[in-house]
């Protein structure tokens, strides 16, 4: 059984961060589980419309869905339990994943588009679930912070009705939490341990860029339309409160870097037009806050909305 005083509800937003780092550190038997920050569940989708923001509030143990505006659409609050990701894949479904069921093993919960509970309910093969995407024919992509060949996470893929499937990716995956498909079905992951970039094919073969430039306690990752890639990181930045870094689709670094209203992001995602939204872990302002969701335009300038209703330390950020 892991050390479930670490991952408690209600816990300061630090605490939060660090929460798969410290339920690590509690497998090894270390007393100070919390010294380091390392990001929570961290998963991002590209976005097929861009009508709908979709926010899971970790403390709050709700998933909420808001307009492009940041007005709220839904709020739905059944079956979840300890949220860290959320995508929207075949018929709008909408896939959450919960690390608190079945002693922390977690699952992953199905809605319908009005967030209605449905199937199915993911349990095969998931080990402390934290991202998770869906590509364009509906299969799902789980990332895994535990277990794997090597016992350093894994990601697992099933069927829009839940049956597993392949691939299951260990090749390169050390401390998983964000992953992103491409229209092409190319699947990226975030690696914190290696703070880096892997990418693999759809078959799960992995293949390049592999990106650690400019990463910094790298949370999560997005691609738009074009196959451009981007990524939170959680520390540095101009004001040490975490920044945005942007690549071409061979890895090559390339602008925008975003500093300008971030605090501890996590999630990322891109619409067609190119809009970047961001959810951050605090904020707004200076003095902490429960956590918001911060927009951009394609080129890095700050822009509305804001959204801070209905927040409470969200985690990933889909689009749909």
């Amino acid at each position: 059984m892991f050390c479930q005083s670490v991952l408690r509800r209600g816990a300061p937003a630090a605490a939060l961060i660090g929460a798969a780092f410290a339920l690590s550190a509690c497998s090894q038997g270390s007393s100070s589980a919390s010294l380091l920050l390392l990001p929570s569940s961290i998963a991002s989708l590209s976005a097929s419309s861009g009508d709908e923001i979709y926010v899971p509030s970790f403390a709050g143990d709700r998933v909420t869905g808001y307009t492009p505006e940041g007005q709220r659409l839904l709020t739905i609050t059944a079956g979840i339990n300890g949220p860290f990701g959320v995508a929207v894949g075949k018929a709008s479904k909408i896939y959450v994943t919960n690390i608190y069921p079945n002693d922390f093993s977690g699952n992953v919960t199905t809605y319908t588009a009005d967030g209605k509970q449905t199937s199915p309910t993911i349990t095969a093969g998931i080990a402390y679930p934290i991202g998770i995407a869906a590509n364009k024919s509906g299969k799902i992509y789980v990332v895994n912070f535990l277990g794997g060949a090597t016992g350093t996470g894994s990601i697992t893929t099933y069927e829009p009705d839940g049956t597993k499937t392949t691939p299951t990716i260990t090749a390169g995956i050390d401390g998983p939490f964000g992953i992103a498909v491409d229209v092409n079905g190319k699947i990226y992951v975030a690696n914190y341990y290696t703070n880096s970039i892997t990418t693999y094919d759809s078959d799960g073969t992995q293949t390049t860029p592999t990106i650690t430039a400019g990463l910094n306690a790298v949370a999560s990752v997005a691609v738009d339309a074009h196959g451009k890639i981007y990524v939170t990181n959680t520390r540095g930045g101009a004001k040490t409160t975490g920044y945005v870094t942007t690549y071409e689709s061979d890895g090559t670094q390339t602008t925008p870097t975003i500093t300008n209203g971030l605090r501890t992001p996590v999630g990322i995602a891109v619409d067609p037009s190119g809009t970047i939204y961001v959810s951050n872990q605090s904020g707004p302002g200076n003095k902490g806050g429960f956590g918001c969701v911060t927009t951009y335009l394609a080129d890095g300038r700050r822009t509305a909305p804001t959204i801070t209703k209905g927040l409470l330390q969200p985690q990933l950020i889909a689009l749909h």
